[in-house]
């Protein structure tokens, strides 16, 4: 992330001001290794929070997709779909770092 040109910190919620506490950690966590970020709030308007992120990659022509990996329970999972299993089965065009 060092070389990288830009690194930017998204998170998808409809709220942003939610958002800024955890953003704001991270954006420090990156500071301290020497990483400038800038941070970011998408809406996920009528897509999933995979699609969203993806989307953003793409807006942004990322080089590489940085996310956490969370698991929900198996019903969830089942029912409603995950972010983390989204993006597995749908990011071919970049790749993706994912850390648990």
């Amino acid at each position: 992330m060092q070389l990288a040109k830009s690194v930017r910190v998204i998170s998808v919620d409809r709220d942003a001001d939610s958002r800024k506490a955890s953003q704001a950690e991270v954006l420090a966590y990156l500071r301290c290794h020497g990483i400038a970020g800038t941070a970011q709030v998408v809406a996920p308007e009528l897509r999933s929070v995979g699609d969203t992120l993806l989307a953003a990659g793409a807006e942004h022509e990322a080089g590489l997709l940085v996310m956490g990996a969370y698991s929900h329970s198996r019903l969830r999972e089942m029912l409603l779909g995950g972010a983390t299993r989204h993006i597995l089965k749908n990011a071919s065009a970049r790749p993706v770092l994912l850390a648990h």
